[in-house]
């Protein structure tokens, strides 16, 4: 169940981030908050198997990763590979573990977390990422993205289905989670697997969304004013009224 969209408080102390696990349910939350999504789908960077590990790349900085295969995290172009490892061709976030095998994996071992990593943007009001996975479907947990000390599981459903049914033996399962914090840009967000069984994945099309513009800003501070107004205009005639 996707998580619930917090109000909008105006001069209120610090929110927590508020994570999302269904896709229209954070692009709702984004809108209701006056911000616009910019995809970032690394389909126009040259995948030339170079390691993007401390690197920049189409605005999203990876580090920190942890492949418990040994391999390198590259741009994987995977457009001439079966379904499953983009959701938008050609490229993804993969391992240079070569051919159908550039994923990153869960470790399968009770107590030892599998792959992960951290990413980052500049001045980013919310960071989101999809999944894919190519084989039978998650559980809920299995996934997850952390945001300081808020941690967001993927949804126990495939957000997505591609090529067939609902998980990728018969198709391609895709999962979402993002966070969103209104009041102050998420300085990065950690990714990574749990050992719950033994899976691969790659990832692609990040979300991000910097600050409201000051007109978005002002449209809802006005708002909110005349909401304000209009309740009291409506108190003091209840009262003459009343009297």
């Amino acid at each position: 169940m996707a998580a619930a969209v917090g109000s909008l408080a105006v001069g209120s102390a610090h929110a927590v981030p508020v994570g999302y696990n269904d896709f229209s349910a954070f692009q709702a939350a984004l809108s209701t908050y006056g911000l616009t999504s910019v995809l970032h789908d690394f389909d126009n960077v040259t995948a030339d198997g170079s390691s993007i590990d401390g690197a920049t790349v189409d605005g999203i900085t990876f580090s920190d990763f942890s492949i418990s295969s040994g391999a390198t995290p590259i741009v994987s172009d995977v457009s001439d590979v079966a379904p499953g490892n983009t959701r938008s061709a050609p490229n993804a976030i993969g391992t240079s573990n070569g051919g159908t095998n550039q994923k990153f994996q869960s470790s399968n071992t009770n107590g030892v977390p599998g792959d992960g990593f951290t990413i980052s943007a500049s001045n980013a009001f919310a960071i989101g990422a999809w999944f894919m996975t190519t084989t039978s479907g998650l559980l809920d947990g299995d996934l997850r993205m952390t945001v300081g000390t808020t941690t967001q599981n993927n949804a126990a459903d495939p957000n997505e289905t591609y090529n067939g049914g609902p998980f990728p033996n018969d198709g391609v399962a895709a999962y979402f989670i993002g966070f969103i914090d209104p009041d102050a840009p998420i300085t990065s967000a950690t990714l990574s697997s749990t050992d719950e069984f033994q899976f691969e994945f790659r990832v692609d099309d990040v979300y991000t969304a910097s600050a409201p513009l000051p007109s978005t800003l002002a449209l809802l501070g006005l708002g909110t004013g005349l909401l304000g107004l209009t309740s009291l205009r409506r108190r003091r005639m209840e009262q003459s009224l009343a009297c």
